[in-house]
């Protein structure tokens, strides 16, 4: 039986990623420094990248309503109506 890395973890490295561009290389470092300090399995790079782009965004506010987005150029706005 394979041993997985918790989901609190890899949206952790996900957010780090989106937040801030993290590559993902950088995120396994980060992964294997966590993993010294807390001795918990360390993850490699496939894993970390075929984990993140299997997570599925989700917005906890928008109740099922629709979300409209608009892009100008300051940047990227979301709102929910």
């Amino acid at each position: 039986m394979r041993e997985t890395f918790q989901e609190a973890f890899i949206t952790f490295l996900a957010m780090l990623r989106a937040l801030y561009g993290v590559p993902f290389r950088s995120l396994e470092g980060i992964a294997r420094v966590f993993s010294r300090v807390t001795g918990i399995r360390s993850v490699c790079y496939t894993s970390i990248f075929r984990r993140i782009r299997k997570i599925v965004p989700q917005l906890p506010y928008s109740q099922g309503k629709p979300v409209d987005c608009a892009i100008d150029f300051t940047g990227f706005n979301v709102t929910i109506r």
